[in-house]
């Protein structure tokens, strides 16, 4: 099953709206005004469903995970500076662009848009981000089965 299907699957038992996907048009157009490419899971999963629907009640899952409509989708420096909180330091990080939230931002996530990382996932907004899977298909899989690498390590 491909990660956006298997994503359908979870949150239509868990009762949430599916968005219905972007339009190959706009996704060529985000590309081109952030000059970045998105990974072929990442891309396909986005055409398919536009994160969850940001609508009361069906914007998160049971357990506080928000994927978020492309429209949503930033750089990571840009995230940081709309919720005023510091910006990760390390090398490529205007690369990374924030889709995923946990628990109204207790942390987010972003995927690495830059060819030579492409589809790295990283936890940020924490102690110190984290690339937690390689690949937007392997977050996914990891989300499902609720893996401890999605949450922040106890210190």
């Amino acid at each position: 099953m491909k990660p956006y299907q298997a994503l359908i699957q979870h949150w239509s038992v868990e009762g949430l709206t599916i968005s219905p996907g972007i339009s190959e048009e706009a996704l060529q157009d985000f590309e081109s005004k952030q000059r970045v490419s998105f990974p072929a899971d990442f891309r396909e999963y986005l055409a398919n469903v536009n994160g969850m629907a940001p609508i009361g009640g069906q914007d998160s899952d049971g357990k506080g995970f928000a994927f978020w409509p492309l429209n949503r989708i930033r750089p990571v420096p840009e995230e940081c500076a709309a919720g005023r909180i510091r910006v990760p330091t390390f090398e490529g990080v205007e690369s990374y662009f924030a889709f995923a939230d946990y628990m109204q931002w207790s942390w987010a996530y972003a995927i690495s848009l830059q060819l030579s990382q492409s589809g790295k996932i990283l936890q940020f907004g924490t102690h110190s981000p984290t690339v937690i899977a390689g690949s937007f298909t392997e977050f996914v899989e990891a989300y499902l089965r609720d893996s401890k690498q999605l949450y922040v390590p106890q210190i």
